[in-house]
């Protein structure tokens, strides 16, 4: 469902369409609107933490070719090494574009 969710706009927009204020509180809501929907669309679900999402974006950040120091600064992380944890998520040829971005050699970010 998640690869099939648009790029740009909400992910999980409240039922009047707009986001929710505090998607935190209401994560059990959001949680059974999307099982509904799966099980409506037969389309296999397993429930997940809000942050699973954050961890989610990280590695796709990463795979893209971004670079590691906007990602981390985006996080909020206080040292880039809290963020170095995603690296382990990639293969050779992505961690050889993401350590060498904004070099000759690197590609640019997403």
């Amino acid at each position: 469902m998640l690869e099939r969710a648009p790029r740009s706009g909400l992910l999980f927009p409240n039922r009047d369409g707009a986001p929710y204020r505090n998607a935190a509180s209401n994560y059990g809501q959001v949680m059974r609107r999307v099982a509904a929907r799966c099980e409506a669309e037969s389309i296999p679900f397993t429930r997940f933490r809000i942050h699973d999402l954050r961890h989610a974006f990280a590695i796709r950040w990463l795979k893209a070719g971004g670079d590691i120091y906007r990602l981390s600064r985006h996080l909020g992380h206080i040292s880039v090494k809290t963020t170095e944890i995603y690296l382990s998520a990639l293969t050779a040829d992505e961690l050889d574009r993401v350590l060498h971005v904004g070099t000759k050699d690197g590609t640019e970010t997403p």
